[in-house]
């Protein structure tokens, strides 16, 4: 989440296009939420092996 942050911040300082950023997670609804608030675009959770074709 820092890095995020970071990025966002840099972005405005610099007038520069939002880059998409997009969290990889395994975590509850209330981290997602907390990613999200740190500026990230979304998330994603990764299958599980049962999943996979």
């Amino acid at each position: 989440m820092e890095a995020t942050k970071l990025i966002r911040s840099y972005e405005k300082q610099h007038a520069l296009p939002r880059t998409p950023i997009i969290a990889l997670t395994v975590h509850t609804i209330t981290v997602i939420d907390d990613h999200l608030q740190a500026g990230m675009d979304d998330h994603i959770k990764p299958l599980s092996r049962t999943c996979r074709a």
